[in-house]
């Protein structure tokens, strides 16, 4: 995006070879993410059908992201042609515009990394600065095309960035609401796992014996031999009383 909207304002073609080997690179990854997901899918089956289908949302948002960057970009071609240019007041609210959206994939992309530390105050202020932005530049791009202050080319095409620019905000937000979601389902899991691992009561030759479970390594008291066995960490140890 950042290419593309320096392109765009600048409309000197020097970054035209980088798009291009950007997009191919995109692609690929959407390609080979979509190939993953579908691998993952087929291979669990219906062990985490609740997360597999927000991996296939997100990849879904980031696909239609970059359709809308592409869809700039051909509206800067269309620019270039017709030598229609932004003047300055435009330009710098399309930076400024632009700077905010940075801010908001920055803070999704936290989000992806850090689930637990997502800041959602954060992120709801950036996107309604955002929403406010691009309606007040909607609506005096509106003024300033029917008072003649604009040619009506320049005034569409200024009207198509800004509709992109909010498909593009509108899909990150879905995103962070995803990743509210999972942090949700990764609270209410490991609350869970809490209550399973808390203890596990056994009686052996007619004696209770209560065994504590530590987060490091899960033991399982066999009653056959009264021997102590390893249990894998991962493996669910349900509260028992013999």
């Amino acid at each position: 995006m950042d290419i593309n909207i320096l392109e765009l304002l600048e409309q000197n073609n020097h970054h035209n070879e980088e798009i291009s080997v950007t997009d191919d690179l995109i692609n690929h990854l959407n390609f080979e993410s979509l190939k993953f997901l579908v691998k993952i899918n087929e291979t669990l089956k219906e062990k985490l059908p609740e997360e597999i289908n927000e991996d296939f949302l997100l990849l879904n948002h980031l696909i239609k992201i970059n359709k809308y960057i592409k869809e700039i970009y051909e509206t800067n071609i269309t620019m270039k042609n017709k030598e229609i240019k932004f003047d300055i007041k435009e330009i710098e609210n399309l930076k400024n515009l632009n700077e905010l959206i940075k801010k908001l994939f920055d803070l999704t992309i936290n989000s992806i990394d850090n689930i637990q530390k997502n800041k959602q105050i954060e992120n709801m202020i950036i996107l309604e600065k955002i929403k406010i932005l691009n309606n007040t530049l909607f609506q005096e791009n509106y003024m300033n095309t029917i008072n003649g202050k604009i040619s009506v080319l320049l005034g569409c095409n200024f009207i198509n960035i800004l509709s992109n620019f909010e498909k593009i905000y509108k899909n990150l937000e879905k995103m962070i609401a995803i990743f509210k979601r999972v942090k949700v389902n990764l609270k209410n899991k490991s609350s869970e796992l809490r209550d399973d691992y808390d203890v596990l009561v056994v009686t052996h030759n007619k004696h209770k014996n209560s065994l504590d479970i530590n987060s490091n390594t899960r033991n399982h008291l066999s009653l056959d031999s009264g021997s102590l066995k390893d249990v894998n960490t991962n493996d669910k140890i349900n509260k028992s009383i013999y």
